[in-house]
């Protein structure tokens, strides 16, 4: 019996301040919500029950596909899960969806850890459990 990795999910509302001046949202919000669902990721399933712990964490890649658009007032649907671990990093895959479940993008980050004088670490065991939990199968 295998057991199934987590995804974690949260929602993005679109505004009138993520579109452009056709109406649909402008492409770099994609990233901007690349980093609210990594960051709820880390503070809510990761660190929640040490949020201070003295780990940084620095963006080394990011890239977003586009697959249909959006427009103001929509409701999206951030999911995360963990595509790879390695000693200093991880590599995220966060889709977003409408809330019919098609698809509308999905983007890459690859995290690096740092230590709190900036200098790369081997990620913290605790922390390394937590993030296999969303290894995808």
């Amino acid at each position: 019996m295998t057991s199934k990795s987590l995804v974690f999910t949260c929602q993005i509302d679109v505004y009138l301040k993520d579109t452009n001046a056709y109406g649909n949202v402008y492409f770099s919000r994609y990233f901007d919500w690349q980093g609210i669902c990594r960051e709820r990721f880390w503070l809510t399933s990761i660190v929640f029950d040490e949020p201070n712990i003295p780990v940084l964490l620095l963006t080394k890649h990011a890239e977003m596909i586009y697959c249909r658009e959006v427009v103001a007032f929509q409701s999206v649907t951030a999911q995360l899960r963990v595509i790879s671990i390695s000693r200093a990093s991880a590599v995220a895959r966060i889709d977003f969806l409408q809330l019919d479940g098609t698809l509308i993008g999905y983007g890459f980050q690859t995290i690096v850890f740092l230590n709190p004088n900036k200098k790369i670490i081997r990620i913290p065991t605790t922390i390394r459990n937590r993030l296999k939990a969303y290894l995808a199968d």
